[in-house]
């Protein structure tokens, strides 16, 4: 007769939460997650059951946990949670809601949230239970995503954990007897964040019906105000199943501001798959894509002095704006667009200064000039500006940026008497003309000139279109915040690209080895999440010097030469430890920017 383990096995891994420290008076702990397996000899069709813990975690509003799964493997079940521990105590105190929501296929959503926000919960052991059933008899990981998991709290609405914990759970097959599980929990730390979104064009679209009414404000400007069914859009969205989707509203109005809104009882509809769907606003004047899980609406909770999704309404807007370009060198190829997004609640009116990933903007070209010397710009408010990521697609030009901006088209010559004649010279003109590189003066670029730390950190932020919208936190010992690449810094450090040294300094005017900048590059490969199928190149046999790479570097170096981004210096040497020009790395931004469609 089969033997029947009753064994109960229990991984448990204590994730970390970065609170500030008003925060931390009222913490004792830190949440914690487990999984625990009913029996010792799982088969195909046994339940078990994955348990989280707020134990030690006090005055908590509301809480939305992520989990990624292998569908064909295990597979969560459709049946409320069941209550136990401290939610059974909480029925009788409070009213609360608590569901599952299957977002795609291999990931599911789990929320608590209580109705009377006046009184927080306080976590106790075993919170509740999410049963899962393993379909196949195979090992199985679940990873459960703290970029997408909140901690609402009173004091600091919109805590996430870091990291992404991974819980695996083995067949050991090789004691001679049974199938004896042997969990193990193996905790991974990207070095990187969770790669932003970037619309590709793949998922489908869903054009919802739409009705479009131009209204006169009192100043006399006309709104094109996009309107449509709320039930029927609710039904849309209901429909969904687990793929990319992309919701298409499209105004035919051609006034100079469009707008399109959504209440809080639609995100709400929304929010459950919310890493799928991307919200498209296409208009006479551009186009607006943005992914909906860029909008991070928790964050703003505090602000709004809102304590759930249904209480924000969310609006895009679209304008043409009465900016111009001051440059004299550069001509003008669209009008200024202003793009925004905001917020609002029963409290007052927000307007986004960023995003949690990069959102698409489109915007037609009213003259046409060489590809190489046009490019989108971020306008400031006094006509200066920046150049930003820009593909061209026809007459299209798609513009990614990872916050809301006032853009433009412009078209630009830049040349260096010093470049005339060298290997790479259209290439060095080409981002000199996008505002992507610059020259050591006016006239000159130095191409022979070893690049700097502090110069590539402000190339590759300029080359991503990446913007911070914090201050310098005076992290580095050797950067007082007044350098002319600090704000490039400080939006390079927080999405994971670049870093300091053991001895908290940056070392900005320290030479950038080709090795070195090989991790960097392929840090923002990951970045804006382009991945490197299985490496086709073996570094150890094609290059003599394999031996003097860094063993850290290693993984970066095949990245980049299996991408074709970074070459060696010979067919059989790559100099790991030699400089990086300033000229090989115009060249090696360009194939970088090219690969990702960020530039063409």
């Amino acid at each position: 007769m089969k033997q029947i383990f009753k064994s109960i096995v229990i991984i448990t891994i204590v994730l970390l939460l970065f609170v500030p420290s008003d925060v931390l008076a009222s913490t004792n702990g830190s949440p914690s997650v487990n999984i625990e397996v009913s029996k010792g000899n799982l088969e195909a069709g046994d339940l078990f059951d994955l348990t989280i813990n707020l134990d030690s975690f006090e005055e908590v509003n509301s809480f939305q946990i992520e989990l990624h799964y292998d569908s064909a493997i295990v597979e969560p079940q459709k049946n409320k949670a069941e209550a136990v521990g401290f939610l059974k105590e909480l029925e009788e105190v409070s009213d609360y809601v608590v569901g599952i929501n299957k977002i795609a296929d291999g990931k599911v959503q789990f929320a608590v949230s209580l109705r009377d926000q006046e009184n927080p919960f306080s976590g106790s052991d075993k919170l509740i239970k999410i049963p899962f059933k393993l379909v196949e008899k195979k090992d199985f990981s679940i990873h459960f995503d703290n970029q997408n998991t909140i901690f609402t709290h009173v004091n600091n609405p919109g805590i996430k954990l870091s990291g992404v914990q991974l819980y695996s759970y083995n067949y050991d097959t090789s004691q001679g007897g049974g199938n004896t599980p042997t969990p193990s929990p193996s905790p991974t730390t990207p070095t990187t964040p969770t790669p932003p979104s970037i619309d590709d064009g793949e998922s489908s679209e869903k054009v919802v019906e739409v009705n479009t009414e131009v209204i006169k404000t009192l100043e006399g400007k006309d709104i094109a105000r996009v309107t449509y069914d709320k039930k029927l859009l609710k039904e849309i969205i209901e429909s969904l199943d687990g793929k990319s989707h992309t919701l298409l509203f499209k105004s035919d109005k051609a006034v100079d501001v469009q707008e399109l809104s959504f209440t809080g009882d639609l995100l709400e509809t929304l929010q459950p798959l919310k890493q799928n769907i991307t919200i498209k606003f296409v208009t006479p004047l551009a186009t607006y894509s943005i992914p909906a899980d860029v909008l991070a609406l928790e964050s703003y909770y505090k602000e709004l002095k809102a304590t759930q999704i249904g209480e924000i309404s969310l609006t895009l807007n679209i304008e043409k704006s009465s900016t111009s370009i001051k440059d004299t060198k550069a001509t003008p190829l669209s009008d200024v667009i202003n793009f925004k997004v905001y917020l609002s609640s029963g409290n007052g009116v927000i307007e986004l200064k960023a995003f949690k990933g990069y959102v698409k903007q489109i915007i037609k070209l009213e003259k046409n000039v060489a590809k190489e010397l046009r490019t989108g710009v971020r306008v400031n408010k006094d006509g200066t500006f920046n150049g930003v990521p820009t593909y061209f697609d026809g007459q299209s030009a798609i513009i990614y940026t990872n916050a809301p901006n006032s853009l433009a088209l412009v078209s630009h010559t830049k040349t260096f008497i010093d470049t005339k004649g060298t290997w790479n010279e259209a290439t060095i003109q080409k981002l000199a003309s996008k505002y992507i590189i610059n020259g050591t003066t006016d006239t000159t670029y130095s191409p022979s000139k070893s690049v700097t730390r502090g110069q590539l950190t402000a190339l590759l932020t300029r080359s991503l279109g990446i913007v911070s919208t914090s201050d310098y936190d005076g992290r580095f010992k050797d950067v007082k915040g007044e350098e002319w690449y600090v704000s490039e810094l400080t939006a390079a450090v927080e999405t994971g690209i670049i870093g300091g040294f053991e001895d908290e300094t940056f070392r900005s005017g320290q030479t950038v080895t080709r090795q070195q900048a090989a991790a960097m590059i392929a840090r923002a490969l990951e970045y804006v999440g382009y991945k490197v199928d299985t490496p086709s190149v073996n570094l150890s046999q094609k290059y003599k010097d394999y031996s003097s790479f860094n063993e850290s570097s290693k993984g970066y170096i095949q990245t980049v030469v299996d991408t074709g981004i970074i070459v060696g210096v010979s067919s059989e040497k790559f100099d790991p430890q030699g400089a990086t020009r300033r000229d090989q790395m115009a060249t090696i931004l360009d194939r970088f920017l090219t690969l990702i469609k960020f530039s063409n």
